[in-house]
């Protein structure tokens, strides 16, 4: 079924006995989650492929600097960074690790 990250702030789901997960934004998606409710959550948008190769047609271009940390989560792990390490960096800190190189003065 390949991995999926949430890009939505709160994604709740359920196990087959129906014990709720809350996932919030970058955590990737457990395996638990059948694949119509999946296709539903990439559908409404809250969810989408974590894979690099299937990101990378959006993801070619690092977001703005101002952009809102959930997109520099998205994008961190579009680039293969792990969700959970790209969810406990700061919005800054993703933005200089992946943004765009500094003018170098030359």
């Amino acid at each position: 079924m390949g991995a999926h990250v949430v890009t939505a702030p709160l994604v709740i789901v359920s196990d087959a006995e129906g014990k709720q997960t809350y996932l919030y934004t970058g955590a990737l998606v457990p395996d638990f989650v059948d694949a119509e409710r999946l296709e539903q959550l990439v559908a409404d948008g809250v969810v989408a492929d974590a894979t690099p190769a299937a990101a990378a047609d959006d993801t070619d271009k690092a977001p703005g600097k101002s952009a809102s940390k959930a997109t520099w989560v998205e994008y961190a792990v579009s680039q293969g960074m792990d969700a959970t390490e790209a969810e406990a960096l700061t919005r800054d800190d993703l933005a200089e690790k992946f943004g765009e190189p500094a003018n170098s003065g030359s």
